[in-house]
């Protein structure tokens, strides 16, 4: 009976199954589901954690590694697409865990993200001692640098030897210019402020989600960095400690604009955007951590930008709440006869970062 059943349907139906312990019993059923579940179990495939010991980290290493290179499972290295390898430091005394990474990336051909994470033990420990990456199969379009591992020569091998890259997540790296030839495709970043500015000066971002470190004296916008986020439409930034109109002037097509922090700089980002110029601005989030009753200034907003949409707000009160106010929407009071309603809404960076 199950073989009769359309392919597409039974892959739809698992595909709403979100615990693995399920997916895994769903191993044993029959030729077809048991194909359409190793779709899924290893499309996305982690390994490793800064909280195991050395025993428990490479047991799973192992079983993968053997699993991958079995003549007889060649199928199952056709359906990863995320790989994920945390460098634990008790891994660091041996060179077998590079070697196992090395061998199994030689596998994937279908592999388009790769993260690397790293315990904090490990952040001087050059990479290429550990991980011997080689050319692989795979051209990468996603690639996350973890903010513990600071081997430049492997990151730069890395960037080199996938210009495919289009999402690049980087935390904690020393920035060090970029040459020109480097990430040719990429429009979807997240880093520091600093990093930004070390890219390639013809690169034209358009997500950017920025990080910012330092005191607000230390921190200066580079002409690179103006010339890099100029074409930004989605821009996500949790501290605004570099002031909000010093970044928002240098992006005149942004879209979205995403924000988490105090209250105070809630009110802040509002009345700056009554003063810059982003006449295509279409959605607002604000993270906050109190209430948010300034609704006059929303108002003042609203009028001020006619392609305005949305503005959420989240704030917490030991639960999250978010509250969205929406032009064009029925509700019974409207500022100034632009009608608007408030409903439960949840707005996730990564939407926002797909191609």
């Amino acid at each position: 009976m199950i073989s009769q059943i359309p392919t597409e349907l039974v892959g739809s139906v698992i595909a709403h199954v979100d615990d693995r312990p399920t997916l895994h019993s769903l191993l044993v059923a029959s030729r077809l589901i048991r194909s359409e579940t190793e779709r899924i179990l290893y499309e996305d495939v982690s390994l490793g954690s800064a909280a195991l010991s050395c025993g428990q980290n490479i047991q799973p290493l192992r079983r993968f590694h053997d699993t991958v290179t079995d003549k007889g499972n060649h199928r199952l290295t056709l359906y990863v697409r995320r790989f994920t390898f945390c460098l634990n430091y008790r891994l660091e005394c041996s060179s077998e865990p590079g070697q196992l990474v090395d061998a199994i990336l030689s596998r994937l051909v279908n592999l388009r993200g790769f993260v690397f994470l790293g315990s904090y033990s490990s952040r001087e420990v050059p990479l290429h001692k550990t991980l011997h990456w080689s050319r692989p199969p795979f051209a990468l379009k996603r690639f996350t640098w973890d903010h513990s591992i600071r081997d430049w020569d492997t990151f730069h091998s890395i960037l080199s030897t996938h210009p495919s890259i289009t999402h690049l997540e980087v935390r904690g790296i020393s920035a060090q210019p970029l040459e020109a030839t480097l990430l040719p495709n990429l429009h979807t970043l997240w880093a520091s402020v600093d990093f930004t500015g070390c890219l390639p000066p013809d690169r034209r971002l358009l997500r950017w989600k920025a990080e910012v470190h330092g005191s607000p004296a230390e921190i200066a916008i580079s002409d690179r960095v103006k010339e890099v986020i100029r074409s930004v439409r989605v821009f996500s930034i949790y501290s605004l400690r570099i002031p909000a109109f010093s970044l928002l002037q240098h992006m005149p097509d942004l879209e979205y604009f995403d924000f988490q922090n105090g209250r105070d700089d809630a009110y802040l980002i509002l009345h700056t955007l009554l003063e810059v110029r982003t006449p295509k601005l279409k959605g607002l989030r604000i993270s906050v951590p109190y209430a948010f009753d300034d609704w006059r200034t929303v108002e003042h907003v609203f009028l001020r930008m006619p392609t305005l949409q949305f503005i959420d707000f989240r704030s917490q009160y030991g639960d999250c709440q978010w509250e969205r106010w929406r032009r064009g929407a029925p509700r019974a009071a409207t500022i100034k006869g632009i009608p608007l309603m408030a409903c439960r809404f949840e707005w996730d960076w990564e939407k926002f970062a797909e191609d």
